[in-house]
């Protein structure tokens, strides 16, 4: 289904959030557009020109490139203001394009070259509407292990921290661990854990281990992953 967000409201903001290190922003180039600013992680407004003399649908209207491999937001603001040709001040946005792409792996996703295998005592918790496709796989047995096996340059992984959650370690191709702390006083679903960039290009493993231990504060030692994404 076509859909297209649109704004004329000064100072209003859209943010885009991707995993890569480039990214192009397209929307609607017409003789009614104004002039948007466009802004990475916080850093300088960029401003674009959305005015043309004729309707251009689904025109690229910024692009960075060149980013450190990794999550990104850009912000875009309608800035009130126009070209002296244009009718009025609209800022049209209709979709967004990333390199290199990402692809989204389901912690249920245990074959192919992307994927997750679990040791012993992992189970499985389904119809979870707050989930990536309402699964997770959990388990609060210490020592137990669930591997990540990815083709690229970097991966997210994601899960919940909630009031009753635990502390993992994360290993990338058997390097050291890096303990993770999945304690919150609020669920927080669906929540980057651990993440990983800058790998040479190829095939990589990330090794998450339940340590049975947890936060003081937390009610137990669970660990629930629910999908990683892989650039």
């Amino acid at each position: 289904m076509a859909h297209l967000t649109w704004s004329n409201t000064n100072g209003g903001t859209a943010t885009y959030t991707f995993t890569g290190s480039a990214v192009t922003i397209w929307g609607v180039k017409d003789h009614d557009q104004g002039i948007a600013g466009f802004s990475v992680d916080g850093g300088p407004v960029t401003y674009a020109d959305d005015y043309a003399s004729t309707r251009t649908p689904q025109a690229p209207l910024w692009s960075s490139t060149g980013l450190s491999a990794g999550t990104h937001t850009v912000t875009i603001s309608a800035t009130g203001t126009k070209n002296s040709a244009s009718a009025s001040d609209i800022v049209a946005l209709d979709d967004a394009t990333v390199s290199p792409a990402a692809g989204t792996i389901d912690d249920g996703t245990t074959t192919g070259t992307d994927r997750f295998t679990y040791g012993s005592n992992w189970g499985t918790a389904t119809g979870v509407g707050d989930l990536y496709t309402g699964t997770a796989h959990w388990n609060s047995t210490a020592g137990s292990t669930a591997t990540l096996s990815f083709s690229g340059t970097g991966a997210v992984v994601y899960g919940v921290k909630d009031v009753d959650q635990g502390i993992a370690t994360y290993s990338v191709d058997g390097g050291s661990a890096r303990s993770v702390d999945d304690y919150s006083s609020t669920r927080i679903p669906g929540t980057s854990l651990f993440a990983v960039s800058g790998l040479a290009s190829g095939s990589h493993t990330i090794t998450i281990t339940v340590t049975g231990s947890k936060n003081g504060a937390s009610a137990n030692d669970v660990i629930a992953l629910d999908s990683a994404t892989v650039f």
